[in-house]
C-alpha cells in the first residue's frame, strides 16, 4: 500500500486551482494506535474501510472526493498500519472508536462513508450518535438481513477458516467472487495489493475473529449485527450503494433497508459486485459527490434514486 508522507505535495486540484496535500499520521484512540491519512480542504468526510482491508481501499476515491471535502481515512484496529493490542472487536465497541477518532482530530459532524464492515460501523454509529453525523453513505454493508455468502460462513469454522484466509486471495478467484461482470484496472491493482498484504498475521486473525462474532454458520448474520429494527428511527440522510451482482450480501438488502429508512436514497450499480467504489470508481465518486453536496430534502413515502447505471425507487 503506497501512502504519501506529510512532506510531499499531492498534485494540484484542477477544479479549485489549489494544492491538495495528502498526509499520513497516527493517533491514539482509547489506547490503540490508529493509522490514518488526510487529504483535501473543505467540510469533513470520514471513510471506514471493509474487513481485511485498509486505507488503500480508497485509493480510487480520495483524489476526487477531496476536491470538495477534507477526507480522513483510517485503518481499523488490526488492519493496515493500526495496532490491535488490547482491542477486542465487537460492534458495540465501535462507536467509542469512531467518536474517539473524531474527538482526537477535532472533526465536527462529518459525512461518514463506510464500505462493507465499515458501512455497518458507520450505520451503527449514526444510530447511536445521530447528532454527531451530517450524512452517511453505506456501501454493501452487513446488518441489513440474515443472508450472507456461504464462503464467509465457511470462514467461521475453526482451523478451516484460518486456512482459507491464508490462501483465498489469488487474483482470479478473488476477483470472480467479489466483483461483477468485468475486471477494471483498479480492481486488478486492488487485489494485487491484497495478495501482497495477506501475509500479515494480525489482519488474518482480525478477519476470522470478526466473522465468528457476527455470523452463524447455518442461520447467517446473527442478532448482534442486525440493525433493521433501528432503521425507522434513523432521521439522518443516508445513501445506500450496492452492486446488483453482489455475491456477499444480496441486493435485496438495499431495497428492504430503503423501505425502512425515512430519509434515504439508493443507488444500485448494474454489473457490479461487492466493491462498487473500486469496480466503478468514477460513477461512485460522482454519485457520492452529488449526495454529499446536496441540501437536505425530505421525501415522504418515497425513496429518491440517484443517477447511476441503474437505480431503485422505493
Amino acid at each position: 500500500m503506497d501512502l504519501v508522507s506529510a512532506d510531499k505535495i499531492a498534485q494540484l486540484n484542477m477544479n479549485k486551482g489549489v494544492a491538495c496535500m495528502e498526509s499520513e499520521s497516527f493517533v491514539n484512540v482509547n489506547g490503540t494506535r490508529i493509522h490514518y491519512i488526510t487529504r483535501g480542504n473543505g467540510p469533513p468526510m470520514v471513510m471506514i474501510h471493509g474487513l481485511g482491508n485498509g486505507v488503500g481501499e480508497w485509493n480510487w476515491n480520495l483524489e476526487e472526493l477531496s476536491r470538495d471535502f477534507t477526507v480522513y481515512a483510517f485503518d481499523l484496529p488490526g488492519h493496515g498500519e493500526s495496532e490491535n493490542f488490547g482491542y477486542d472487536f465487537n460492534l458495540a465497541s465501535t462507536p467509542s472508536l469512531v467518536i474517539g477518532f473524531l474527538r482526537e482530530l477535532n472533526i465536527d459532524k462529518p459525512i461518514i462513508i463506510g464500505a462493507s464492515l465499515g458501512g455497518l460501523i458507520a450505520l451503527y454509529f449514526t444510530i447511536h450518535f445521530p447528532e454527531e453525523v451530517k450524512k452517511i453513505v453505506i456501501i454493501s454493508p452487513p446488518g441489513l438481513g440474515r443472508e450472507i455468502s456461504w464462503f464467509l460462513r465457511f470462514l467461521t469454522i475453526p482451523f478451516f477458516g484460518d486456512l482459507l484466509t491464508m490462501s483465498s486471495w489469488e487474483d482470479k478467484g478473488a476477483v470472480n467472487y467479489f466483483c461483477g461482470e468485468h475486471s477494471s484496472a483498479s480492481v486488478k491493482e486492488f487485489f494485487k495489493t491484497k495478495k501482497m498484504e495477506k501475509g500479515r498475521r494480525v489482519t488474518r486473525r482480525a478477519i476470522v475473529r470478526i466473522l465468528r462474532k457476527g455470523i452463524h454458520f447455518f442461520k447467517g448474520q446473527n442478532d448482534a449485527i442486525l440493525q433493521t429494527a433501528s432503521l425507522p428511527n434513523l432521521k439522518n440522510e443516508i445513501l445506500i450503494i450496492w452492486g446488483d451482482l453482489d455475491r456477499v450480501f444480496p441486493v435485496s438488502h438495499a431495497k428492504n433497508a430503503a423501505n425502512l429508512l425515512p430519509n434515504s436514497r439508493v443507488c444500485i450499480l448494474k454489473g457490479v459486485g461487492h466493491l462498487p467504489h473500486i469496480e466503478r470508481p468514477q460513477e461512485f465518486n460522482r454519485v457520492v459527490r452529488e449526495f454529499a453536496s446536496s441540501r437536505a430534502t425530505k421525501v415522504p413515502n418515497a425513496k429518491k434514486s440517484m443517477g447511476a447505471s441503474h437505480a431503485y425507487r422505493g
